[in-house]
């Protein structure tokens, strides 16, 4: 077998910090030598460190930082990826090297289209959403010149069917052998013993919240439930508008963890019962979410309950998955949580079987790997 060079290129370092991004590297390793050109963030896990070579473009102490960068500071940001890339195409392509560029952003994208030779494949992976008239001028005219040339694409990879549709429509033309879904699952593999010190029933939300999420009327849920019988736990950073809102609440029942190493997940979900995820229909990038989360909730057999989202009702296949209803009526997310309750071995064992059958990362590399020919 050849050796494949496989470069995992992002000019939005947070995107190296996602569980999916660590186990696709984990899967490609398996058939080649990884380069990344990536930046870095303090407070972020960096799933791409054990890559075989590495370019970093900039190291950020906080996200603030990379948000707040100056017009100088992106277009040198740009200009290292391009050098980056090229030396790192140039050095592999004489050592007649297959290389296959992986990308989540349209820029790496729109260059390796230009710098494509016969043995070079491109794989673009998305996972913020592209909304048309929302881009900058620049975003936008990178993504007209992948429209116009969307042939040079080997694979487009997207977490969510109604993603890719609505990325289909903006596109002159396309083959749909050059699509496939990928969920934002992960190949998780542990036991779905349950470890709690409480009897009450734990109901858990993981990552950040905003006020663009549900959490007014999730927190008028919380209200109204029996104290004795429920604790509800916030996982991830919060906004200061969230923090004060559940503050003002006075609710005894709440637990506020702060950010957790993801490594250090298991213990929180071997003790849930309840997983809840507060996206809320503000834009398309939440009305087909795509959350890697609710896969982890699935993967340690925890029912899950979330917004009667288009992107959620595309893979709840089973009612043993959980619930989604209306969470702008906080009395629907109580009956919701009344109906979900505690969680039982035999259930727990049910959706692990679901999850490990339809949704478990190993069902989509093989897909991928043969459309790779690797």
């Amino acid at each position: 077998m050849k050796t494949k060079s496989v470069f995992i290129l992002a000019t939005i370092g947070s995107f190296t910090g996602l569980p999916p991004v660590k186990q696709l590297h984990n899967f490609l390793k398996e058939y080649g030598e990884i380069t990344t050109i990536q930046n870095t963030f303090n407070g972020f896990t960096d799933f791409l460190k054990t890559a075989n070579n590495r370019y970093i473009i900039h190291h950020y102490n906080s996200s603030k930082d990379f948000n707040n960068q100056s017009v100088l500071q992106k277009i040198f940001k740009y200009l290292k990826l391009t050098f980056f890339l090229f030396l790192t195409i140039v050095k592999n392509y004489i050592k007649k090297k297959e290389i296959i560029v992986y990308s989540f952003d349209i820029y790496t994208i729109y260059l390796s289209m230009l710098l494509k030779l016969n043995n070079i494949k491109i794989i673009y992976h998305q996972f913020e959403m592209i909304e048309e008239g929302k881009q900058s001028k620049f975003d936008a005219f990178l993504l007209s010149r992948i429209s116009h040339n969307f042939h040079k694409i080997d694979i487009a990879i997207f977490p969510e069917y109604n993603r890719m549709e609505y990325f289909k429509s903006l596109l002159k033309a396309y083959e749909d052998g050059q699509f496939m879904i990928l969920p934002n699952t992960n190949n998780n593999s542990g036991n779905i013993n349950i470890h709690k010190e409480s009897k009450k029933i734990r109901v858990t939300h993981i990552g950040a919240v905003g006020t663009n999420h549900h959490i007014s009327n999730y927190l008028k849920a919380i209200k109204q439930l029996p104290i004795e019988d429920y604790e509800f736990w916030f996982v991830g950073l919060l906004d200061s508008e969230v923090f004060k809102l559940i503050e003002n609440a006075h609710l005894q029942n709440i637990v506020l963890t702060g950010q957790i190493a993801h490594e250090k997940l298991a213990a929180i979900y071997l003790s849930t019962d309840i997983g809840v995820i507060l996206y809320k229909d503000i834009s398309l990038n939440h009305r087909f979410c795509a959350p890697n989360k609710l896969y982890e909730y699935w993967s340690y057999g925890i029912p899950v309950l979330g917004d009667k989202l288009p992107g959620l009702e595309s893979v709840f296949i089973s009612k043993d998955l959980g619930m989604l209803v209306d969470m702008n009526a906080s009395d629907q997310i109580c009956l919701a949580f009344e109906q979900l309750g505690l969680r039982s071995k035999e259930k727990s064992q049910q959706i692990k079987t679901l999850f490990d059958s339809t949704y478990h990362l190993d069902v989509f590399t093989n897909e991928l790997k043969e459309n790779l020919k690797i």
